[in-house]
């Protein structure tokens, strides 16, 4: 067993059929904490056995060669020892040594090429170290000549002033320095002098001079007290960095200030040089640390510079970039109302064409000394930080998405960083630029910094308008994370980081121009900076935070908006007639003015429940106008925005979508109103549905049997009830079935859209074709579900319609009249008070109930032509269906007749509740009941009615047959048929039957309108609710899986109420037992 220290267990190995033991080596492959190196400086590291090893003896580490991580790599001879070469061509085991090493027995050579004495001008050998000794540190040893030839002898040579020899490691003016005897050494700033005292080293300046800059973050230089004077007054302002971020608030006198500000101010101020440009290129870095704070030490002193300099012209025709001076500010002095023509000013000359035109972004690099690091192309630039393994997919990085630089390619991003591999990177900073194809040359593009302020006041928002406000404050360079200026002086010779800056979100956006075809702005990119204290101070679960980087391709919306206004009224104008029409025609058909006989009759008086349906009127009006107006919106941007192949429309910036500054706000808020408005309008219609006044009319007459018994040889028979609770069944069957089938509609639309991908026809890429996963947009995501919603709909509808239907089984209404006209039972149904349906199936034959033969010899009479019409008296020919408008005096006679049923109903109603309460406490807490008591709510208690019920029921069916028989000799008590209009059948209007004794007026049905009071009727209100709802829920939880699932649990919830309320509305209105509606 094999151990040696370290972090990383090796392998298993097998030689031939034995296996060795298992070798538990730990590699040197990680860095340690030694500035990187993770072998001693006495060792090398061995990379063919991945350790690291003492050098042999008579040799020392060669320190002039290192790895990438500061290892040594090999070993030399020692001074003082000869290197021989080896010749080691024959040998095979390996261990023949390419080099030996000699003793000289005096001094050798650096290269250890030969050995040499000490000349008369040094001090001597020292025996410890073989080398020669001179008057250290002011004295060198040489060995070369001029042009580098071997002395004869090493000789010693005087250090010109100022410089000296190191004769140990040390940091000297921010410098670190290395020993070395066989060379002089000079300080970091030439006009300095290095001292050695007390074995310490130090730079001092000359006295006209002061000593500038911080010697732990850079080199340390000299500036004439003369020009440095002024600057040295305010540095103790200029250091001080305030930071506002959420995690930190707090000043620092930042040591990074300290040390660039006054030498940078002072050299770009008085140097027109080389030094000058530096000076004013890290001035100009300083003041971008400073977030372009103009009240800042550094950000003022550039814009006095600036404003000094302009009168001597610009730079490359732009205002405020001066000579030597880089350009930071679109206006001088930084002020509101120059954002808008920095954003608005046209950018490209040429048509772009989707799909094919990619825009290259380049920045312009610079470090913090004020060095020019050259030009590079954007690609994943903002995906700066990433994640360590394994959690590299979580992070920024290279392999990041870059189809951002596709026009009309929206891309939004979100990574998460580790702040700790932001730390020790060199600090850059960036001014971006777009290539421009057309001219061949850069538009620079403006940055909103939004953490900018002016006056201690934030003036850019996170989500200006359009581009940018008229407020903003538009600057040039920015960087992505700032890890010096956070660093302040813990003592008198440390410095630590106590507050770390880096872009949390950043924002890219291109808006086409206004005012010509197929141009654009100049781009604007918005950042925003958090600031937090350094990772090593915090728990690890701040250390890993979260980055947003997007790009957005827009347009300024404020002539679609103008335009969408005015539709916007129109549909309000539409919708405020629609609804006061609708209230009009409801009011007419629930109005009756009273007389002596229509005594409480209503007469049109504003109440509570006019109120009510008021507002329910309101709100559908609402749906049914705003529904077409939303898609047709919708679907014009999904048309011209994904079909397009030239640059016309772009998407607006899909952020904060609930608020009202969002160009998403009115459609958000118009898809809820819509969605709440279709639900509560369903479920209302679900109630009355469920409430509707329901009666069947048996006109079977009691067949007679022969019975020698009684007089007249008869015995008249009673009339069967099972054809009634046949015909019941079939009307609760009807209850909730629909022309369309939702879970069919549900499962194609849940496979078009995830199998086969058309979800993504709502991202906001701009081709139709492209099928990639990205970020939907609300709109276009409505656009294409309503698209496929109402196509599987209407496709299932047409095909029912001319095909299903046509030629191979008649529709579910036209059925049901049938059936009920062979069974002979009539069926009544008002929805409303004054108002609902009458089926008229009096067979014309004498009797219903028969044997099969006589039921196949009526079909064939009446196929044949032999029987009298089916219609009522005084209809045309074949219609059996009719909606009918009470009259007062009608209603007031139904109500007295049918007030002793409902009494009965009641006083029936409470012993049934009684005897089912006593059956289960009967059967105890663990049995759910028989079929004779079920359950307790929905109108699961049987209706058994009494005696007196059954009579009053009686009764009313008398008064039924003599209505629609028109047997009364009132005038308001009888009936009229007619045609209606079409207009009456399009805005669902009725006679007025306001004016007393007047006559009850039925409407030929020959639509089957009756299904109204059934969901087969409603289909357009269902399926309207249907789309709302899949609509909002896929709005809340952008799945479509999820959005299916809860679109199918609402539909099966209301059709789950519709179908139990209204089995026990038919129980309990028809009087049959609820055990038998199956």
């Amino acid at each position: 067993m094999i151990k040696i220290t370290g972090a990383v267990t090796f392998f298993l190995f097998r030689i031939g059929q034995s296996y060795t033991d298992i070798a538990e080596i730990s590699l040197y492959g990680t860095p340690g904490s030694r500035d990187g190196r993770f072998c001693d400086t006495s060792q090398y590291f061995d990379a063919s056995s991945l350790i690291c090893k003492s050098c042999p003896s008579n040799t020392i580490v060669d320190t002039r060669y290192k790895d990438g991580y500061g290892n040594y790599n090999h070993c030399r001879c020692a001074i003082g020892w000869r290197k021989t070469f080896n010749d080691c061509s024959g040998d095979k085991s390996g261990t023949c040594s390419p080099i030996s090493c000699s003793n000289c027995g005096t001094s050798s050579f650096t290269d250890n090429s030969a050995c040499v004495t000490c000349g008369s001008s040094t001090l001597g050998l020292d025996s410890s170290t073989l080398e020669c000794s001179c008057s250290f540190p002011n004295q060198a040893i040489v060995e070369t000549d001029q042009v580098g030839n071997y002395l004869p002898k090493k000789e010693c040579v005087d250090c010109p002033a100022g410089s000296k020899v190191i004769i140990t490691d040390s940091f000297i003016a921010g410098v670190q320095y290395y020993k070395d005897f066989y060379s002089c050494q000079r300080c970091p700033d030439p006009r300095m002098t290095m001292s050695y005292s007390n074995q310490v080293y130090s730079c001092s300046c000359p006295p006209e001079y002061t000593l500038v800059g911080v010697s732990s973050i850079g080199p340390q230089s000299c500036l004439l007290t003369t020009a440095a004077s002024s600057f040295l007054l305010v540095q103790s302002k200029a250091v001080v960095v305030q930071y506002n971020g959420a995690l930190l608030t707090k000043s620092i006198s930042s040591q990074t200030m300290l040390h660039y500000f006054t030498a940078a101010a002072a050299a770009c101020t008085s140097n027109n040089g080389p030094d000058g440009v530096a000076g004013c290129q890290t001035l100009a870095n300083l003041c971008v640390l400073q977030l372009f704070d103009i009240t800042s030490q550094a950000c003022a002193a550039h814009l006095a510079i600036v404003a000094a300099r302009g009168a001597g012209g610009y730079e490359n025709g732009v205002i405020n970039w001066v000579y030597q001076n880089p350009w930071l500010f679109f206006a001088l002095p930084p002020a509101a109302g120059a954002a808008q023509p920095v954003c608005l000013s046209d950018a490209y000359r040429a048509y772009l064409y989707l799909a094919t035109y990619k825009f290259l972004f380049t920045v312009a690099v610079y470090t913090m000394n004020g060095t020019f690091a050259g030009f590079q192309t954007v690609d994943t630039l903002f995906s700066y930080c990433g994640r360590s393994p394994p959690y590299t997919g979580l992070g920024g990085g290279s392999s990041s998405s870059t189809i951002y630089q596709i026009l009309g390619y929206s891309a939004h991003s979100n990574f998460s960083c580790e702040l700790n591999s932001l730390v020790g990177k060199q600090q850059l900073f960036y001014e971006l630029y777009l290539y421009d194809r057309k001219t061949d040359k850069s538009v620079p593009v403006p940055v909103r910094i939004v953490n900018l302020q002016s006056g201690g006041v934030p003036v850019n928002s996170k989500y200006p308008k359009f581009l940018c406000d008229s407020s903003d404050i538009m600057v040039r360079r920015f960087f992505l994370a700032d890890t010096i200026s956070g660093i302040a002086s813990t003592s008198s010779s440390s410095s630590s980081l106590q507050a770390i800056r880096y872009a949390t979100y950043m924002n890219l956006e291109i808006a086409l121009s206004k005012t010509i075809a197929g141009h654009i702005y100049p781009p604007v990119l918005t950042i925003y900076y958090n600031e937090t204290i350094p990772p090593s101070t915090v728990p690890d679960e701040f250390e890993i935070v979260d980055i947003t980087f997007n790009v957005d391709y827009t347009m300024n919306m404020d002539n679609f908006k103008a335009t969408l206004i005015t539709f916007f009224i129109i549909v309000m104008v539409f919708t405020g007639l629609l609804f006061f029409l609708r209230m009009y025609y409801w009011n007419m058909r629930n109005t009756r003015l009273s007389t002596n006989f229509t005594a409480g009759v209503d007469a049109g008086i504003v109440n509570a429940k006019s109120a009510f349906e008021f507002a329910l009127l309101a709100m559908h009006t609402w749906v049914m106008a705003f529904f077409p107006f939303t898609v047709a919106v919708a679907w014009y941007f999904f048309l011209f925005f994904k079909i397009e192949t030239s640059i016309s429309i772009l998407m607006p910036p899909q952020y904060h979508i609930y608020r009202s500054s969002s160009p998403y706000f009115l459609f958000t808020t118009n898809l809820h109103v819509m969605a709440f408005f279709q639900f509560a309008y369903v479920c209302v219609m679900v109630a009355r549905q469920c409430n509707a006044d329901l009666f069947f009319i048996d006109w079977e007459p009691a067949r007679s049997r022969p019975d020698s018994a009684v007089k007249g040889g008869q015995t008249p028979q009673h009339v069967s009830v099972w054809r009634s609770i046949l015909v019941a069944n079939e009307w609760a069957e009807m209850q909730t079935l629909r022309k369309t089938n939702i879970k069919f509609t549900l499962f194609m639309l849940g496979f078009l859209m995830v199998a086969q991908d058309l979800q993504y026809n709502g991202t906001f890429y701009p081709v139709l074709s492209d099928k990639s996963p990205g970020e939907f947009n609300v709109l276009l995501r409505f656009a294409n579900t309503t698209f496929f919603w109402l196509v599987l709909a209407y496709g299932q509808y047409v095909l029912k319609y001319l095909g299903y239907e046509q030629f191979v089984v008649e529709p579910p209404e036209q059925l049901f009249i049938d059936f009920c006209t062979i069974a002979k039972i009539s069926v009544i149904v008002l929805d409303e008070k004054y108002h609902g349906y009458y089926l008229h199936c009096r067979s014309p034959h004498q009797y219903a109930e028969g044997t099969m033969s006589e039921l196949v010899e009526m079909l064939h009479k009446e196929e044949a032509g032999l029987t009298s019409d089916r219609s009522l008296e005084g209809a045309p020919p074949d219609v059996q269906s009719f909606q009918i408008f009470l009259s007062g005096e009608c209603r007031a006679a139904f109500d007295k007749v049918y007030v002793t049923l409902a009494g009965a109903e009641a006083s029936a109603t409470s012993v049934n509740e009684s005897r089912a309460r006593a059956a289960k406490a009967r059967a105890g807490p663990g049995n759910k009941g028989s079929s004779l008591t079920g359950g307790v709510w929905l109108g699961q208690i049987n209706f058994v009615p009494t005696d007196k019920v059954v009579r009053a029921w009686k009764e009313l069916t008398v008064f039924l047959q003599e209505f629609i028989e028109n047997n009364f000799g009132k005038p308001g008590l009888r009936r009229v048929i007619r045609e209606p209009t079409y207009y009456e059948k399009l805005f669902y209007a009725g006679p007025n039957l306001t004016i007393p004794e007047q006559p009850s007026v039925f409407f030929t049905d020959r639509d089957l309108y009756y299904t109204t009071v059934m969901f087969l009727g409603r289909e357009m209100d269902l399926l309207l609710l249907n789309i709302l709802s899949y609509s909002l829920f896929d709005l809340w939880l952008n799945s479509t899986i999820t959005s299916v699932l809860l679109c199918y649990l609402l539909d099966y919830s209301i059709a789950f109420v519709r179908r139990s309320w209204g089995q026990a509305t038919i129980s309990r209105k028809t009087l049959i037992d609820r055990r038998f509606l199956i």
